[in-house]
């Protein structure tokens, strides 16, 4: 009788243990669960920036092709100008 009552007691205990472990766990999980959604979320935010900068880059490199452009219009004028002035005299 003395062995059930000692074998009963451990299988309570081991229970108890049994409960909390799960219950921390549970809890593990939860903030797992945050982690992941704030990883989540993070991940978005650092796409939408790289977007969003590459759409920056983007608009600098047609505004500097532009006047690239510009500029050579300008001197391909500036030299006709200068070749007729120099047929003209």
């Amino acid at each position: 009788m003395e062995r059930i009552d000692v074998l009963k007691k451990e299988n309570e205990k081991l229970h108890r243990r049994l409960i909390e472990s799960n219950n921390r766990a549970g809890g593990n999980e939860g903030e797992v669960s945050l982690l992941r959604n704030e990883l989540r979320q993070a991940r978005k935010l650092l796409q939408a920036s790289k977007i969003e900068k590459f759409a920056i880059a983007e608009e600098g490199e047609k505004d500097c092709n532009k006047k690239v452009a510009e500029i050579l219009k300008f001197e391909t004028q500036t030299a006709m100008k200068g070749v007729y002035l120099k047929i003209t005299m």
